[in-house]
């Protein structure tokens, strides 16, 4: 073992090419920087079989990997970022995929869908899928959401079988919000929600359990969808390894929490059920930068304030008070996220006094600084 005063040297043995992989490195590098005097190698899976791997293989002094190598030593440290079970992996740090289902059947909620249907899965065939299942499922049932299956067209449908699938998704009470477990099930769902002729989001919303933020803002609508939150889980292994390196207890398993949902214009579902809603949300989202109050709302949608009031907690389930907060926190995301206006300044465009009042509603939504937002979902 090196003494304490000589560099380690930790391997990263997975792709980091992959957008979301991409951001777990920048978690590991955020640990390194704050924490450490590591370097990091970063051969890459195309180079696994390459002697310069095998090479390199036998210099580091621990791993972090997403699947058991053959080529790497047994008996050095390493930490896994996936659920594969493994004698050499003391710990792994993943997803909280029972989390991010819960949260996908929240998200469509609160956007107004309180029907939903999610696909058929081969339970015990993917651990990941089998858990956002269970976490929709669970949370639907809390929230009295009413929830239909539908056969996957991944594995149970031929391609003559899509028009019963369609018809059976016509038949279902509208709106209704779709549940995709995974990348793959969303660009199918997509593909048969336009072959049906359904109208997205009015008749049918959607939203996934993952965020490929390119792939799914390709989709025309742009699809919503979960952040894992993939920095935290690089920043999590590399703790875990720092611990393994000290000979600390570890957890075998550590689940990181998803960031949030990146709500897009699949899930933008227009009330017209209650136009008085309708106006008066659509009158926030206009004036979202200035400071609003609930009466100036209520006189928009042409009622009175107790009646806009009663009216929200019937259609919404929360205050007009809490729809602002909602609004506001929801642009000040989407500025972060896709911008590199400073803090200042986007505060100002959501209608925040002052900047320390948007960090502090950034953090107890996200648990992360603005700064530190901003650096994950890049």
């Amino acid at each position: 073992m090196k003494n304490k005063h000589q560099p380690l040297y930790i391997g990263i043995g997975f792709d980091s090419y992959r957008p979301w992989n991409r951001r777990v490195l920048h978690g590991v590098i955020r640990y390194t920087r704050e924490h450490t005097n590591w370097h990091l190698v970063l051969p890459g899976l195309a180079t696994k079989e390459m002697s310069f791997f095998k090479q390199l293989a036998r210099k580091a002094d621990g791993w972090i990997v997403d699947r058991p190598y053959v080529s790497l030593p047994a008996d050095i440290p390493q930490v896994a970022i996936t659920p594969e079970s493994n004698d050499r992996f003391r710990t792994a740090v993943i997803s909280d995929m029972f989390a991010i289902g819960a949260m996908a059947a929240s998200a469509l909620y609160e956007s107004g869908y309180r029907r939903a249907a999610c696909l058929n899965i081969a339970l015990g065939a993917h651990y990941p899928d089998d858990e956002r299942h269970a976490g929709f499922l669970r949370k639907a049932a809390e929230l009295g959401m009413e929830v239909h299956s539908l056969p996957s067209p991944l594995t149970e449908l031929h391609e003559a079988d899509y028009g019963a699938w369609i018809h059976q998704l016509r038949t279902l009470i509208k709106p209704l919000g779709l549940f995709a477990h995974n990348l793959n099930e969303a660009h199918a769902l997509a593909f048969l929600i336009a072959e049906s002729r359904l109208g997205i989001p009015n008749e049918v919303g959607l939203i996934v359990g993952g965020d490929d933020r390119t792939a799914l803002e390709a989709l025309i609508p742009s699809v919503s969808g979960i952040d894992r939150n993939m920095e935290q889980i690089g920043w999590q292994a590399a703790l875990q390894l720092d611990r393994l390196f000290r000979n600390e207890v570890v957890e075998s398993i550590v689940r990181v929490p998803p960031l949030g949902a990146v709500l897009r214009e699949s899930t933008e579902l227009d009330r017209n059920e209650n136009i008085t809603i309708q106006k008066a949300v659509q009158f926030i989202r206009a004036r979202i930068d200035t400071s609003l109050t609930v009466e100036q709302i209520a006189q928009a949608a042409h009622v009175s304030a107790s009646s806009l009031h009663r009216r929200f907690k019937e259609c919404l389930g929360h205050t007009p008070a809490e729809e602002i907060r909602r609004q506001r926190l929801r642009r000040a995301l989407k500025l972060l996220r896709e911008t590199n206006l400073p803090l200042s300044e986007v505060s100002s465009k959501c209608g925040y006094a002052e900047s320390s009042q948007l960090s502090r509603a950034v953090k107890l939504e996200t648990r992360m600084t603005p700064k530190h937002f901003r650096q994950a979902t890049r």
